[in-house]
């Protein structure tokens, strides 16, 4: 994978196999259908369904190796490559790789790039947690007082002893 931020161009490499080989015409047809999909770009809609955790070596030279490990959900791979289009960095070579739900992909690029920044963008927000709290102590001052108690939809049952 190669990309040209200033041309807005990214080049994937694609190894095709056939056992009854591939002839021109075929190639043509593959060729007509990538130029026409170049002209109509597809933005993918890209949902993060967890934390994505991203670092980076080389820092400081002209090239740098970005690891990525997040949840492999769709449009993820494409999110990555616009964030790093969006910031004029380069791709000069990438390893695509997803093992048990997670990627794990290496870039090679040519800039410094924030990995705070990317790891917040791949990562679904966190949620606010509930706060649990006893009721204010008028509501259950008495045992007896059932009009002014919270009335509870579940009912406990106790196992121990059961058979």
């Amino acid at each position: 994978m190669m990309t040209w931020p200033e041309h807005r161009l990214a080049v994937h490499a694609l190894t095709v196999r056939s056992e009854g080989g591939i002839d021109a015409s075929l190639w043509e047809q593959v060729g007509a259908r990538l130029q026409a999909s170049a002209e109509t770009p597809v933005r993918i809609l890209f949902r993060p369904s967890g934390r994505a955790r991203v670092t980076t070596t080389g820092s400081g030279t002209s090239t740098s190796v970005v690891r990525v490990n997040a949840p492999d959900d769709i449009g993820l791979l494409s999110a990555i490559c616009r964030w790093f289009a969006d910031r004029g960095i380069s791709i000069e070579a990438a390893g695509i790789d997803t093992s048990n739900g997670v990627a794990n992909d290496v870039f090679l690029i040519d800039a410094d790039c924030d990995t705070g920044e990317l790891a917040a963008h791949l990562s679904r927000a966190p949620t606010r947690s509930r706060k649990w709290s006893r009721p204010p102590p008028d509501i259950a001052s008495s045992p007896g007082d059932t009009a002014r108690r919270p009335r509870c939809t579940h009912r406990w049952r106790s196992w121990a002893g059961r058979q």
